[in-house]
């Protein structure tokens, strides 16, 4: 394929990465920002009816002790908030070509999608594995991009 064409997928990969990365902050910071009894009152709320059928639903109960757990929730919300914030600061250094951010995400990117396979053997997910895909053949481009600029210097889009 012609390199032209190869550079334009890898600005759109990259944009694409760029705004998943910007949701996935900004839900870190709607978590923070949410308190743990507004959430478990909305999952409470949308359970009621299965918990007047059953007091002990196993699958509605999970899911009020799951969005009980404040740290839980803590949890996540700093994981997507730090996700977010590095990818898109590698994104944004992708972007403006600067070379020594090409192997720093490359390695990063790894890193993600090694966690990612991780988190794919406790809890299978077909959302896991097209995430996974995705990012595979985002270091990929980031890797052609990477050799051609060292190769012929940067280009002009």
């Amino acid at each position: 394929m012609e390199y032209h064409r190869i550079h334009k997928i890898f600005r759109a990969s990259i944009l694409l990465k760029g705004a998943y990365s910007l949701i996935e902050l900004i839900a870190g910071l709607i978590l923070l920002v949410v308190s743990s009894n507004t959430i478990v009152s909305t999952v409470r709320s949308i359970f009621q009816h299965e918990l007047l059928e059953d007091p002990h639903d196993l699958f509605a109960n999970y899911l009020i002790n799951f969005f009980s757990s404040f740290s839980l929730k803590l949890f996540i919300a700093w994981y997507l908030i730090i996700h977010g914030v590095i990818k898109l600061g590698l994104i944004s250094a992708l972007w403006r070509k600067k070379i020594k951010a090409y192997p720093i995400a490359i390695g990063i990117f790894i890193i993600f999608l090694i966690y990612q396979i991780y988190k794919y053997i406790l809890t299978p997910s077909i959302i896991l594995i097209i995430l996974s895909v995705l990012d595979v053949l985002i270091i990929i481009l980031i890797y052609i991009e990477y050799g051609h600029i060292k190769r012929y210097g940067t280009l002009k889009d």
